[in-house]
């Protein structure tokens, strides 16, 4: 797939607590799709409120795995559908905890770094992803190596 060829502009959700790295996913991201980029969980759900929906969400892990059941649980719980869109960034995909975390949570996994074009190319799956989903009436998991 030509990862930079013009499309649909999708409306991508970016949570990271690491303002560097929150700006830079944002910037590859913005090459091709519209991004609300939040540093903290707090600020989630009233974005969520006010936004939805969103194509895709992208949330590092280390925010989730710190606020647990908080982030996670609030999102799914909420917005149940999110789950075939959503992803979780971390830098340590084959951590076993990782997995189980994804897993649990019905949620792909995307492994950092990550090239310009694999990022765009998860986003374009993710919102492809819960396209299909919602037709097939269910949910898959995807687990990224």
């Amino acid at each position: 797939m030509d990862t930079l060829r013009p499309g649909k502009r999708l409306n991508v959700l970016l949570i990271d607590e690491d303002p560097l790295v929150l700006r830079a996913l944002e910037r590859a991201l913005s090459l091709r799709h519209d991004v609300t980029a939040v540093a903290n969980s707090d600020d989630v759900a009233s974005v969520l409120d006010k936004e939805q929906p969103f194509d895709a969400v992208l949330c590092d892990f280390n925010l989730w795995a710190d606020e647990g059941v908080g982030l996670s649980a609030t999102l799914l719980r909420r917005w149940p559908s999110l789950a075939a869109r959503m992803a979780i960034l971390t830098g340590d995909p084959s951590d076993a905890r990782v997995k189980a975390f994804a897993r649990e949570r019905n949620v792909r996994l995307i492994g950092k770094p990550i090239g310009v074009g694999a990022l765009l190319d998860h986003v374009d799956q993710l919102a492809s992803r819960a396209t299909a989903d919602s037709e097939n009436g269910g949910i898959s998991l995807v687990l990224q190596k």
